[in-house]
């Protein structure tokens, strides 16, 4: 956690409001359908959410990987790769327009689920939906704490001081060196503790945001 000066804590906790209203949401989920991908459970599950009874289609059936956040990347490009190889459009030339048109629609969505299961802060969101308990606007600034909150203002304040691109890429590293901690102690806190994972996973979503902004700022500073 980095330490705050003493003289700009007080400003930095008035702007923590704001914070609270951009709080980073986990990907919304497309409800496409899926039921002619080739190698793929035909029927993708789909589970009831707490949010209004919400369905969540889940993309770890889709890829026929198992639920987790602790994925092999070698596995997951790997049953990318080959549902998409069977997709083709070539494969499938003699078929209908009908059943091309789906077939394409399948298509859409094992890349629309290899997206979402790839990135860590995406991958993560997805397993709290599964779950029902998928992060809201009301809680996400909860969860993660004011502290935190303060010193995500005190990063951007960082960010916009920078004067070089060499200040935004040691802001990178040091944000990206707290993306891969958190992101291990993301692994262990699906095993058995849902609640802290949901708490991981909301600051993981800020923590992206920053590096989104710094490489944005990368080669725009004077």
């Amino acid at each position: 956690m980095l330490v705050i000066p003493p003289p700009r804590a007080m400003s930095i906790l008035r702007q923590v409001s704001t914070v609270r209203n951009n709080v980073i949401f986990a990907v919304s989920l497309p409800r496409a359908s899926f039921s002619t991908v080739p190698g793929a459970h035909s029927n993708a599950e789909e589970i009831e959410a707490n949010d209004n009874n919400a369905k969540v289609q889940d993309y770890f059936k889709i890829l026929d990987i198992k639920r987790s956040f602790d994925v092999s990347q070698s596995e997951l490009k790997a049953k990318y790769k080959n549902l998409m190889a069977g997709l083709h459009p070539d494969r499938h030339a003699a078929k209908s327009i009908e059943e091309r048109n789906q077939l394409h629609s399948d298509a859409s969505d094992v890349t629309q689920a290899y997206d979402v299961i790839l990135r860590p802060h995406t991958r993560a969101g997805h397993i709290l939906e599964l779950e029902g308990s998928g992060l809201t606007e009301n809680d996400s600034g909860h969860l993660v704490g004011n502290d935190f909150l303060m010193a995500i203002m005190e990063i951007r304040e960082e960010i916009d001081e920078a004067t070089s691109d060499k200040e935004l890429n040691v802001l990178l590293k040091e944000n990206n060196r707290q993306i891969d901690r958190l992101c291990l102690d993301l692994a262990e806190a699906f095993k058995h503790d849902m609640e802290n994972a949901k708490r991981m996973t909301a600051r993981l979503q800020y923590l992206v945001r920053i590096e989104e902004t710094i490489r944005e700022r990368l080669s725009d500073v004077e």
